[in-house]
């Protein structure tokens, strides 16, 4: 089923072709020298910063800052999105026009002085401050307060800012200030108020005023002016606001357009490189700035049309792809008006590289009936069982993750199995991985990072069972192969066809298209159909020759006439095919896969402390109470709980349960599942509780959607891990 949220959803797209001319031009005649390094100490939490930085650090090692103003609340929010955190600078004052430098050290603003003017008024000043909040403000220049005016604009090496001020002839002059020395490089009269640096730091971008028709000049500090850029378009639609992008590869200016009977609208000009104009989707612009790899475009600004996130009329932050021209809320969820944008970046804090993957054929590290791996006994009510998984059975002792299928056999009491890095002392888990009921065997594919010595605790909360441990695959830091996300394509449905997965034959799967040849793994969701007895159903890359043959492991046990799903990732096989088995009975299949890893793929698995975001049952993460059928539960991941924004796909643990109404519920009402667009993620099929891992992709908004089909079904999603590049 398609969730009514993404049915509903279509790509805003705005902007036109790409100002090249404009911006080849200006960098002839502007040139490309940097200036010199501010000694000033980069944003608390990371490893430092160089002036430099917006220009020619890899846009793998910088993370995005966004400096805005947020209602009427005193102070400037200075966002890091790579980890959502936020600081307010300057929080018990109301300044104007705040502006964030490229590198992320400084803030530039106008705001008060202690300097009383002629009047007894307070002056206004122009002052840099950190942008971490820390350290005192520096008053760069005064601003008489009855004619207080600054717009401050930083150069793309953050050395240099231009404003405006008024002198004491009542003449407008712009003046551009060396920021570190304080001292004035140039004073201009008669440029236009819409002023910023060009590609270097030696030369200004000036449109001639917002009421001009359209040119834009570059204007050196001996105040000679040189055409870059004359306006095509009708002399009712004045261009303002050119801005560079960090390398001065693109520039995107301001076009405001008078139209009868109604306000002036803006639109972006050069930002996507389709073409498209849609003047009518976004006004009143207030900000705006380049990321630092010149892929995304950010603005503050009004919204006259859906699908933006942000209510009609509200200023909010939007991020505009460069390439494709989406539109996606930055702040889906702010209930202020945020304006006065302005975008810089800074190094991202040294981290441990992604993990790699490695398939391995389905190998089973732990039986407990046979005493394999571990003490030949049933594992008790709140007992722990310690497992060894890196340096056995193919895994190399530098493992840091591992993929695992667990089953718990014959349990004697309604329970949950959960697994866990291993620690000196384990700690009680709060999220079940495996659901229990008695004498119901059950399991569950899930990823789990490995702690001391390479192990995972094993943890059951009631009664007593059997546990089984097989290893699909390992991640690693030194070797493996990366992760492409797809989103839910349909490999296999038996009810299409005239096959079924039966006893002693094997069940042949071709991956399909988009998954390459040279995939060596793959990430398929498999769903068991009531089946006509009780079965195991295992899991094995075909082979290269000769007859595939039943492997010793299982990957779903399913009770007779229920509907089992179970996530997992296997090993490609002999023409690109996998195979399933089952050991008795017959069922319908169905097998969807939402990924791959391959040679030329580019995602790394980041493992994170688990972490509940989604609780359906309280609202936690989510609309509070029972989702009603065919109810879409949308969870934000994108800059939550350790997932940086550009992350491509999340594994999240998913627990289905039924509510506790004691109401009986007819048999053919017994069909609630969980799904994520067309694919099951979990089929209640009448049982209490049951469990799932899965790896979902990221939509544009950092969303995943979650259908809830059937009465009283409650949803909890835990977060453990994500793909990025």
């Amino acid at each position: 089923m398609t969730s009514s949220r993404s049915r509903g959803r279509r790509a805003a797209r705005l902007g036109a072709a790409l100002l090249l001319a404009c911006a080849v031009a200006a960098g002839a005649t502007l040139g490309s020298s940097l200036g010199p390094a501010l000694d000033e100490p980069a944003v608390a939490g990371t490893a430092g910063s160089a002036s430099t930085a917006a220009a020619t650090v890899s846009p793998r090692g910088v993370s995005t800052l966004l400096a805005y103003l947020s209602g009427s609340t005193p102070g400037v929010v200075v966002e890091n999105l790579s980890t959502r955190h936020s600081v307010r600078v300057l929080p018990t004052l109301h300044v104007t026009d705040p502006q964030i430098a490229p590198d992320g050290t400084l803030l530039a603003y106008t705001g008060p002085t202690t300097t009383p003017d002629g009047a007894g008024a307070v002056d206004a000043g122009l002052f840099v401050t950190r942008a971490d909040g820390t350290g005192a403000p520096r008053l760069l220049a005064t601003l008489p307060t009855a004619a207080a005016v600054a717009t401050p604009r930083w150069s793309l090496d953050s050395s240099r800012i231009v404003y405006q001020r008024v002198a004491a002839d009542g003449s407008r002059k712009t003046d551009v200030i060396d920021v570190r020395g304080g001292k004035t490089l140039a004073s201009l009269s008669g440029v236009g108020t819409d002023v910023r640096f060009g590609s270097d730091s030696s030369t200004l971008v000036d449109s001639g005023g917002p009421r001009s028709v359209g040119a834009f000049y570059a204007v050196s500090f001996s105040g000679r002016r040189t055409l870059v850029e004359k306006n095509s378009a009708s002399s009712v639609d004045r261009p303002h606001d050119l801005v560079y992008s960090p390398q001065g590869r693109f520039s995107v200016f301001v076009r405001t357009m008078s139209r009868a009977g109604r306000a002036d609208d803006d639109a972006l000009q050069g930002v996507t490189d389709n073409g498209d104009i849609l003047p009518d989707s976004i006004s009143s612009i207030n900000g705006m700035g380049w990321s630092a790899d010149s892929e995304d475009f950010f603005v503050s600004a009004k919204t006259l049309e859906p699908p933006f996130t942000a209510p009609f009329g509200r200023s909010a932050l939007y991020r505009i792809d460069r390439t494709r021209g989406n539109v996606v809320a930055v702040n889906p969820k702010a209930t202020a008006d945020e304006t006065s944008l302005s975008v810089g970046s800074v190094r991202r804090t040294a981290q441990t590289p992604g993990a790699l993957f490695s398939p391995l054929a389905p190998t089973r590290l732990v039986d407990t009936r046979s005493g394999l791996g571990a003490a030949k006994a049933r594992l008790g009510s709140g007992r722990f069982l310690k497992v060894r998984v890196a340096g056995v059975k193919g895994v190399p002792s530098g493992a840091t993750a591992a993929v695992l299928t667990l089953t718990a056999v014959r349990p004697s009491a309604t329970s949950w199995l959960a697994a866990s890095p291993a620690a000196s002392t384990p700690v009680v888990p709060s999220k079940a991985l495996v659901a229990l009921a008695p004498g119901q065997s059950s399991a569950n594919t899930i990823t789990v990072p490995l702690g001391a010595g390479g192990a995972i605790d094993l943890y059951n909360r009631a009664g007593t069972t059997d546990v089984l441990v097989d290893v699909v695959g390992y991640y690693a830091h030194e070797r493996g192969f990366a992760f492409t996300p797809v989103r839910h394509i349909l490999v296999d449905d038996s009810r299409t066809a005239t096959r079924h997965l039966t006893a002693g034959s094997d069940y042949v799967i071709a991956a399909p298209w988009p998954v390459p040849y040279d995939a060596t793994a793959t990430t398929i969701s498999v769903t068991v159909i009531r089946p006509d007895h009780a079965m195991v159903v295992s899991i094995a890359p075909h082979p290269v020759s000769g007859d595939p043959v039943k492997p010793p492991t299982s990957l779903l046990q399913v009770p007779k006439g229920k509907t089992v799903t179970a996530t997992t990732t296997v090993a490609i096989g002999g023409g690109g095919r996998y195979d399933l088995f089952t050991n008795a009975g017959s069922a319908v299949v169905r097998v969807e896969t939402t990924g791959y890893f391959a040679p030329t793929a580019t995602k790394a698995f980041f493992p994170l402390s688990p972490r509940r975001i989604l609780d359906s049952r309280t609202g936690a993460g989510a609309i509070p109470g029972s989702a009603s059928d065919l109810g879409t539960v949308s969870v934000h991941v994108a800059g939550v709980a350790g997932v940086p924004i550009d992350a491509s796909s999340v594994v999240l643990d998913l627990t289905g349960r039924r509510s506790s109404n004691t109401e009986p519920v007819p048999v053919d009402e017994m069909t609630n599942q969980v799904q994520s667009a067309d694919e099951s993620m979990i089929d209640l099929a009448g049982r209490a509780m049951t469990t799932n891992s899965v790896t979902l992709p990221v939509d544009r908004d950092g969303d995943v959607d979650l259908d809830i089909e059937g009465a009283r079904t409650y949803l909890q999603a835990d977060l453990v891990g994500y793909f990025t590049d």
